[in-house]
C-alpha cells in the first residue's frame, strides 16, 4: 500500500468586544485556509510478486512479444487482486 498526505493550515482571528449599557457587541474577523493532498494506492488494482528478477524479465518480454496472451510462461510467487469501492 502507498499513502501520502500533505497538508497546510493557516488561521487568523481578531475580535473586538464592545460593552454598552444594555448590549454587548462583538466585531471581528476570522480567516482560515486549509490545503491538503491525499492519495492512497493499495497496489493500484493488483499486485504481482515474482520469484526472481529473471522471471519478471521473462514474463515482460513474453508479454511484449504476445500482447494478446492469456497465460504467462512463469509461475508467480504471489498475486493479489485489489479493488476499491469508491
Amino acid at each position: 500500500s502507498y499513502s501520502a498526505l500533505k497538508y497546510k493550515s493557516f488561521q487568523f482571528q481578531d475580535n473586538l468586544s464592545i460593552f454598552l449599557k444594555n448590549h454587548s457587541l462583538l466585531v471581528g474577523v476570522n480567516l482560515e485556509r486549509y490545503q491538503s493532498e491525499d492519495c492512497f494506492f493499495p497496489g493500484a488494482q493488483s499486485v504481482y510478486v515474482y520469484n526472481s528478477l529473471d522471471d519478471f524479465y521473462a514474463d515482460a518480454n513474453d508479454y511484449l512479444a504476445h500482447p494478446g496472451r492469456t497465460v504467462s510462461p512463469v509461475n508467480l510467487k504471489l498475486f493479489q487482486y485489489r479493488y476499491s469501492n469508491q
